[in-house]
């Protein structure tokens, strides 16, 4: 009897054994099949925006050479070298200061709308340009993607990472971009840097006064007409 008792006790441990080990190894087994699901999860992301860099580099590569060759851009650039009062105009600005920093304001995502595209490819190509003026660009905009800032780094931007808001005081020469502003907008540039010290060293690149008000009173008209239909 004692020997049928030792022969059952050692056959329960043997089978408890068992299940152990296999619930030990379906446990290893999920934990290493979740491990590689994470990590295709990443690779994948990683690759995805990899892809959409190299396609927006292309496209502002494009964008770049389109607007080089442009009559327009020939006109802005015959002023900027050729145009005896708008050299004088920068030389009062600079001083005795050799160049002025571009900061771009209200441009947008580059990656969704290619009028963004084509004012980054501006400042680039005056960069490029008239380097002995602009010594750097750096870009504010609250809607500017991961990857938009890694295509303009990539051109030669600094990215900054908090949103000014168009408010910056500047104490040197300054060469604002504001492409499509309004003129309530400019005005946010005014405000901090109303003095004859700061405006004396400050240049605003934009839409004109008069096309900016126009399209102040088409978003008056547009807010008025949404503002109706809400309320009817």
């Amino acid at each position: 009897m004692a020997s049928n008792h030792l022969e059952t006790t050692d056959s329960i441990n043997v089978n408890e054994a068992d299940i152990n080990w296999n619930s030990i190894s379906k446990s290893s087994y999920e934990k290493k099949k979740s491990n590689i699901f994470r990590r295709w999860i990443k690779r994948s992301s990683k690759i995805r925006v990899e892809v959409e860099i190299a396609r927006l580099t292309k496209e502002m590569d494009i964008t770049i050479e389109i607007l080089e060759r442009s009559k327009l851009y020939q006109e802005i650039h015959d002023k900027w070298q050729n145009n005896p009062m708008f050299q004088s105009n920068i030389g009062r600005v600079l001083g005795s200061d050799s160049n002025m920093l571009m900061v771009i304001y209200l441009l947008g995502s580059i990656e969704s709308n290619h009028h963004s595209r084509f004012q980054l490819a501006l400042a680039v190509l005056l960069k490029r340009d008239f380097s002995h003026w602009i010594s750097g660009i750096e870009v504010s905009d609250p809607d500017i993607s991961s990857t938009d800032a890694k295509v303009m780094e990539d051109l030669g931007c600094i990215v900054l990472p908090d949103d000014e808001e168009c408010s910056r005081e500047i104490h040197k020469p300054t060469l604002f971009y504001m492409p499509g502003a309004v003129i309530y907008e400019m005005g946010y540039i005014f405000e901090p840097n109303w003095n004859p010290t700061c405006l004396n060293q400050m240049i605003l690149l934009t839409t004109s006064i008069e096309n900016s008000m126009e399209l102040w009173r088409e978003r008056e008209i547009i807010t008025r007409h949404i503002t109706a239909l809400n309320r009817g």
